[in-house]
């Protein structure tokens, strides 16, 4: 599902497979998440599919701590890309609004 979620995602004319893709990402998540290869895919999406796809209420976990896992792994592996900024959803968290963090850097959510 990772992979194609991301070809589909990448290439022009790819939306009608977006969906069944998403839809099979979500329900088989935890699988997904415990294969290196499918991760990484997973974490090279585009960002408002990663947003997309943890935020939604059918993402099939076992516990909230499989999400946490993952982002964790995420901001990771994008850290290790070297990409300038990680974008992360703080939803809750003493009040905080979105936050963008430059990469490396630690956050203040005080």
């Amino acid at each position: 599902a990772s992979r194609i979620l991301y070809i589909a995602s990448a290439v022009p004319g790819g939306d009608e497979l977006v969906e069944p893709a998403m839809e099979t990402l979500l329900y088989h998540f935890t699988d997904i998440i415990q294969r290196e290869e499918d991760l990484d895919l997973f974490c090279k999406l585009p960002a408002e599919k990663i947003i997309r796809a943890l935020d939604d209420d059918s993402l099939n976990v076992q516990t909230e701590g499989e999400v946490f896992t993952t982002v964790k792994k995420l901001l990771e592996l994008r850290r290790k890309r070297r990409e300038r900024t990680l974008c992360i959803r703080v939803k809750g968290l003493n009040g905080t609004p979105d936050a963008v963090l430059p990469a490396g850097q630690p956050a203040d959510f005080s």
